[in-house]
């Protein structure tokens, strides 16, 4: 798969559960070890505007490795509060 079409699967995700009337909304974002030096990661902040953007607050953020190298992350998205009902239609 594409950053693109990661990213359109998790505007679609997010805007389902926001739709359904969830108050949270919780992604699993991948990233190699070797696939970004350090310091900022776009493909994070990426994924964390894309959910934004349709209605969710980034609220708690955690991070671990699984023994391949590959880092997940694990955003829990709030209901932003600002939006109303007819903001999900």
């Amino acid at each position: 798969m594409s950053q693109e079409s990661d990213l359109d699967a998790l505007r679609a995700q997010a805007i389902a559960a926001y739709q359904q009337g969830r108050p949270t909304f919780v992604a699993r974002l991948k990233l190699t070890q070797w696939g970004a030096p350090a310091g900022e990661t776009t493909a994070w902040m990426d994924s964390v505007d894309a959910v934004e953007a349709n209605g969710w607050v980034l609220d708690h953020w955690s991070v671990n490795f699984d023994s391949g190298g590959t880092f997940n992350a694990f955003p829990l998205f709030r209901r932003n509060p600002a939006w109303t009902p007819q903001d999900r239609s």
